[in-house]
Parts: C-alpha cells; structure tokens; sequence
C-alpha cells in the first residue's frame, strides 16, 4: 500500500514538472510517447499490483521484486551511458544489494522490537548476507562512478559528486557500525537497540543522498564563456561558444583609447594553453576582423572586433585564454583568464 501511494505521488509531481504550463493532453503524450514515461506507467502498473502480493505466491513475489528492479535501473542514470548494458546491469545489482540490506536491516528492527531471541537468530543469518549485500554495493558503486566520470576528479566539480561523497561517508560508519553488531554476534549476545537504531538512521542517511542524487546530473555542463576586463588603458571582451571540447566560435572585442593611433590596434592575437597537458603550448586561434553592431561603447575609446570559428580547443580540462594586443606605439598587452572546460 505504501509504494502504491508513493509512487502516485512521484508520478504525480514528475509529470507535473515535465509538462509545467502545458494542458492535461500534454500528460498523455509523456506517458505514450516517451522512454519515461514508459517506465512511469511500469512504475504505475506494478504498484498497483504491490497490495496484491500478499495473496501470492513467493515465485510470484519474487518476479515482481526482480521486475520492479529492473524498471528502477532503467529509469535511473545509469540509461542515460554507455554501454548501456554494462551500466544497467551494474545498476541493477546495486539496486539489488541496497534492497537486500535495507529490508533486511528494517525487518532485524522488526523482529528486535517484538521478539528478541527471535531477532538474534534472524541477525545471524542475515549478518553475512548483510556484509555481502555491503560489499556489492561499494563494488558496483565505484564502478558506476568509474564510468559516470572522466575521472574521479570530477567529484568536486557538480553537487552529485558531492552529495556521492557524502553518501560514501555515511556508508563507513555503516560499516563501523555494522561490524560493532556483527562482534556482538559473536560473542553470543544480542544487539544492542541503539546499535540497530543507529544502523537504521544511517540507512535512512543513505536514502536522503540518493533521493538527492537522483535530480542531480552527474557531468557538469559547460557554459559559453564570457569574459570581460576594463583597464585604464584597455577594455577587453572574449566570447566562446558553445565552450565545449571541438568546434566553437570567438570573438573578441577590443577597446583602445583614441588619442593612440586612433584607438586602432596594430596587432590582436587569441592564444589558448592547455594547463593540465604538460608539453603542450599554446594555440593560436586565427583572427579576423569583422563589424560589430552591439551597442557597447565606451567614451573616448576605439571598438575593433574579431572573430574566428574552429576546432582550437580539442579536449576537455584547464585552459588559459590569452589575449595579446600591440598598439600604434608598439605597446603590448596581455590579458588571460583561465577556466576548465567538460
């Protein structure tokens, strides 16, 4: 009854996000005409179909649980990469695992409340079921991320790397824990309640991060850049777009004061440094002038615009742009900033 009632509300508020300002026929069309909103109406069968396993058969309960799996490993990130049997199929076990140590652990809090021989017999068992569910999770988590990200660097860089990080944090002291129970075991004594309440609140930890895991993108996404630098002696505007590794287009704008040479520079270069390639120098992207109809000026000073359209930036990382600019009196300036692209 629960996952009934949840999964109307999630179905609920997802189409209401997808099809915001959008008519009720709007729905429809998602639900029909879309990979999730196919799973949605999985989602939707399956649990109205939940309230009715208890009547079943365990061969029956068992293919709902197995189907139920598969359609969340689906509709999870892991479709969204490459291969996608591979990433599927690693999502799928972790699923599996996180669902065999969750109900377990729920069901050992159960069975303590109520009958506590009864809940040491059921730890026993499920000890070494809950260590190898805890394991596969650690396994296929990491290998999910491995193929998530470029490299593990990228943790920092987005809000899911950082709420993984924090999952993965609360995943030790639910191993520490876990092990303090375990040595309880052992020993022939029972668990401690506030033991097996700590082990629950640091499920229910782990529950929030991946509920928050899952509007998160696991990339972030690059953004054209646009950069801009006043100076007493010269203004500077550097545009790159879309800024992702390939084809992009540049321009830059350039204001020089007018009593020097007529505010006319005599030479622009654009140079970008790959920072993270050691061997690498700069390459220089080939500019040409052209006619800019922003309105920007600036008072007492020469607007020249140039642009260019090519594959200077390759690959993705760190880079260092460098604008280089000779006046009429030989003069040089240099102006740089550094962003990262993805």
């Amino acid at each position: 009854k629960f996952a009934l009632i949840a999964t109307l509300a999630y179905v609920f508020f997802s189409l209401r996000d997808l099809g915001q300002g959008e008519p009720l026929s709007e729905w429809a069309r998602i639900l029909t005409d879309t990979t999730i909103g196919k799973l949605y109406i999985a989602e939707l069968l399956l649990a109205f179909a939940a309230p009715l396993l208890p009547s079943l058969g365990a061969w029956a309960r068992v293919v709902w649980a197995a189907v139920a799996l598969f359609v969340e490993a689906w509709s999870g990130h892991a479709a969204a990469f490459e291969p996608i049997a591979y990433t599927v199929g690693l999502n799928y076990a972790h699923l599996l695992a996180a669902s065999l140590w969750s109900g377990g652990l729920l069901l050992l809090l159960a069975v303590w409340m109520k009958e506590r021989p009864e809940a040491g017999r059921f730890a026993l068992l499920f000890s070494k079921w809950a260590l190898i569910s805890f394991l596969a999770l650690w396994v296929t988590g990491i290998l999910s991320t491995l193929d998530f990200l470029p490299s593990l660097e990228y943790l920092k860089y987005t809000a899911w790397g950082k709420w993984l990080i924090a999952k993965a944090g609360v995943s030790v002291l639910v191993a520490i824990t876990a092990y303090l129970i375990r040595r309880k075991l052992k020993k022939g004594d029972l668990p401690r309640g506030g033991l097996l309440k700590a082990d629950v609140g640091l499920l229910a930890a782990i529950v929030l991060c991946v509920g928050i895991l899952t509007y998160q993108t696991p990339l972030p996404v690059n953004e054209p850049l646009n950069y801009h630098k006043m100076g007493a002696e010269m203004h500077v505007t550097l545009r790159i777009s879309p800024n992702t590794p390939g084809e992009n287009r540049f321009n830059v704008k350039i204001w020089l004061p007018e009593r020097i040479g007529e505010g006319i520079p005599k030479a622009v270069q654009l140079r970008l440094l790959p920072l993270d390639r050691e061997g690498l120098g700069f390459i220089d992207v080939p500019l040409e002038l052209y006619e800019d109809d922003e309105m920007d000026a600036f008072p007492d000073f020469k607007k020249t615009t140039y642009r260019s359209t090519g594959p200077y930036l390759p690959f993705a990382g760190e880079w260092k742009a460098q604008v280089r600019v000779t006046d009429s009196d030989d003069t040089e300036r240099v102006v740089e900033t550094t962003y990262r692209i993805y």
